[in-house]
């Protein structure tokens, strides 16, 4: 296993146990603050980790007791993606 994979697969482990101890710190340490989410849990977008937090903190919060268990079961690893520029038509 590459090193490039070996760091997604511990981000994707990150995120499955933040989501499973509802840690909101955890959480949003896994983004950067520029972050953009779009169409996410019936919102359009959220801009910008403070939003992105406070949402997570509520998702966690109205899970009382419950607790959420992350799978991936189909991560695929493409490390670079090249394309041809192309000329833009005046």
């Amino acid at each position: 296993m590459s090193n490039e994979q070996t760091l997604v697969n511990q981000a994707l482990e990150a995120y499955a146990a933040a989501v499973h101890a509802k840690d909101v710190d955890a959480f949003a340490a896994l983004y950067n603050d520029n972050v953009h989410i779009y169409d996410s849990w019936g919102q359009w977008q959220y801009t910008g980790i403070e939003s992105w937090r406070s949402m997570a903190a509520e998702w966690f919060s109205s899970l009382g007791d419950e607790r959420v268990q992350v799978e991936f079961n189909d991560v695929q690893y493409l490390r670079e993606l090249r394309r041809k520029p192309r000329k833009l038509e005046k």
